[in-house]
């Protein structure tokens, strides 16, 4: 269905490239949700499906280049952009290997992300979340990626009206 062909994902457990990739893409006009790890966003793709999943390379757990290879062989794949560090001299034939569009090193400017992005998504990304839309409740607290008592990361809150968006 649209909805769920035009959503993005970003998967980082690090809030400074998670905030620098979301908002970037989200400015742009984009649906764009957060996860901490390579499980959790396999496991939202295949049940709700994505356009974009722009990773880092180095996860908790299964690697970005894991995720990559996973997403890869689903029957409506997204595309992928993994994200590595500089200092990373292999990271980008790792990348090839694994199937990704688009490999990125930190740091790097949020326009070249949404550069990189705009030239492999369908120009309908872009307008997914209806661009002058005040942003809801639910992508207020989408956006609240840290939590201030603890000072880590979380993944967004499902919410019942975060659910049907899924759905339409």
């Amino acid at each position: 269905s649209m909805g769920n062909s035009y959503r993005g994902l970003v998967v980082s457990p690090d809030p400074g490239f998670v905030n620098q990739a979301h908002g970037a893409l989200r400015r742009e006009g984009a649906r764009i949700e957060a996860v901490a790890s390579a499980e959790e966003a396999l496991g939202l793709v295949v049940a709700r499906g994505a356009a974009l999943v722009v990773t880092e390379a180095d996860l908790p757990g299964s690697s970005g280049y894991q995720l990559c290879r996973d997403l890869k062989e689903l029957a409506d794949p997204p595309v992928v952009v993994l994200v590595h560090l500089g200092s990373d001299n292999r990271a980008a034939r790792r990348a090839a290997e694994a199937g990704a569009d688009e490999t990125l090193r930190r740091p790097f400017a949020a326009s070249h992300l949404v550069a990189r992005v705009r030239s492999l998504v369908d120009p309908a990304f872009f307008r997914a979340s209806g661009e002058f839309a005040a942003p809801s409740e639910a992508d207020r607290s989408a956006m609240s990626l840290v939590d201030p008592a603890t000072g880590l990361f979380r993944a967004p809150r499902e919410m019942d009206s975060e659910e049907s968006a899924w759905a339409e």
